[in-house]
């Protein structure tokens, strides 16, 4: 409830109506999207500058406080975490109500690729899929057939971690191979071939008459394009 009074109040004015209409050029029905303002929009932008700018002076404090502790220690960190070295630094009000933080994971090892791209391990190599505490990656889905098994884009990271690290690198293989002991063996035991495997990443597109889903590969970068852009 909270994040939907901010969200309310942080609304954008601009949107967009979309229409199906009759392309002379084209012969067939086709989507055609004008640019609108919302003049019933009830943001309120001061509110939600204030608590975004308060938001960030909260983790800049706490960053601060990790930092003050060892100077060294900060690897990452995003809208509401700190991933740094070592255990709980004074300073930062730890608990589990509102208003305070919590230690969410003591990861063993960290591969840190960038913004929101990294992978934290408990154990490293890894032996099964519970190694994997928690992972960062923008563009990539993480998801799962009804058994559980990882399928997709991911399964790349997963069959090698330190691949998020390398910027440039592009994801998405329309027969991929996996090459690490534990996720062949997962895939095996619930009969899927791991030597042929699409990684490739759905991604609806728009067509006349509706919306097709086209397979696309991902390129790993810092995204720091995408936030000068914005």
């Amino acid at each position: 409830m909270i994040n939907a009074v901010y969200g309310r109040s942080a609304l954008a004015p601009e949107t967009e109506i979309t229409t199906m209409e009759w392309d002379e050029d084209l012969g067939d029905y086709n989507w055609h999207i004008e640019p609108d303002l919302n003049e019933d929009n009830d943001a309120y932008l001061p509110f939600g500058m204030f608590v975004t700018a308060q938001a960030r002076k909260r983790l800049l404090t706490h960053v601060r406080a990790c930092l003050l502790q060892n100077p060294f220690s900060v690897i990452h960190c995003d809208t509401d975490s700190v991933i740094y070295y070592g255990k709980e630094c004074e300073g930062i009000d730890y608990g589990e109500h509102l208003g305070t933080w919590g230690l969410e994971s003591e990861p063993a090892v960290i591969f840190e690729g960038g913004f929101k791209r990294y992978i934290e391990l408990s154990r490293y190599p890894m032996q099964d899929f519970g190694d994997l505490i928690g992972m960062a990656a923008a563009g990539i889905p993480q998801k799962k057939d009804h058994n559980g098994v990882p399928i997709g884009m991911w399964v790349e990271l997963l069959d090698d971690p330190a691949l998020i690290c390398r910027t440039g690198s592009v994801l998405g293989n329309e027969d991929y191979s996996i090459r690490s002991e534990w996720l062949r063996r997962m895939y095996e035991d619930q009969g899927m071939d791991p030597d042929h495997v699409n990684t490739m990443k759905l991604i609806p597109v728009k067509v006349p008459g509706g919306v097709i889903l086209s397979e696309r590969q991902h390129q790993l970068n810092d995204n720091l394009i995408w936030r000068l852009r914005r």
